[in-house]
């Protein structure tokens, strides 16, 4: 997938409510973080900023976030969700759940992480997504749209024309209940739920497409992140 506005992404990390970080895949510097980053780590954004990504991943985790980093970097996969343990300041450990997700400029492959503390729901499994067109979402408390992906071609609009829309505003009528019920579910369960469902695209109407829906904190109604693809990947049946 290639993304020209790699800038807009690293401009706008401090508008994204939790830990956020773009790195370069090949050689794993972090390029870019946020405030909420430096504040999980223990350690000042200028710290960060340069230094290897995967020295802030236990030793345990490494090879798995090395592998998962050269697969993005390679196009095998567009991103993927995992729990690992993050190294923060005086060398504690902090088990954390990471979103990674591949994004292009005309010369660079880069990864947006974004980083959830807290442990995977039990039964959890690392989840990859291959490469498609994807569309990351998180909302607020109250399901609006808070942040969403520059690149929003999916959806047939910018991110930024999203944010503040109400997520099931985006849903068919027809399938509204069984989306709010996934939602209430991964609310009260600590589920990540995939849920086919029907939205809209701009000029085109309403089309089928592909939720994963996680809880991205613990209050109650949580913040949601939403991963939006199409509802089949490229060489499923039916493609």
């Amino acid at each position: 997938m290639v993304a020209d506005g790699s800038a807009e992404i690293i401009d706008s990390l401090n508008e994204i409510p939790i830990a956020a970080v773009v790195g370069d895949l090949e050689t794993h510097e972090i390029i870019a973080t946020n405030d909420a980053t430096a504040k999980l780590v223990g350690a000042s954004r200028d710290e960060l900023v340069g230094s290897n990504i995967l020295c802030r991943i236990s030793t345990e985790d490494r090879r798995a976030s090395e592998a998962a980093s050269a697969a993005m970097a390679d196009g095998v996969i567009d991103g993927y969700q995992a729990q690992r343990t993050l190294i923060v300041r005086g060398g504690d450990k902090l088990s954390v759940r990471f979103w990674g997700r591949r994004f292009e400029n005309a010369d660079k492959v880069y990864g947006l992480w974004l980083i959830v503390p807290g442990a995977a729901p039990s039964g959890e499994v690392e989840i990859v997504m291959h490469p498609s067109s994807v569309v990351l979402a998180i909302t607020d408390h109250d399901w609006q749209i808070e942040y969403m992906s520059s690149d929003a071609d999916l959806l047939g609009l910018p991110g930024s024309d999203l944010r503040g829309f109400p997520l099931v505003g985006l849903v068919h009528p027809s399938v509204v209940t069984e989306f709010l019920a996934a939602a209430r579910r991964v609310s009260s369960e600590h589920l990540v739920v995939t849920n086919p469902t029907v939205m809209r695209v701009a000029h085109k109407g309403f089309v089928d497409l592909h939720c994963l829906i996680v809880r991205m904190c613990e209050h109650d109604p949580p913040r949601l992140g939403v991963v939006i693809s199409r509802k089949t990947w490229p060489g499923d049946d039916g493609t």
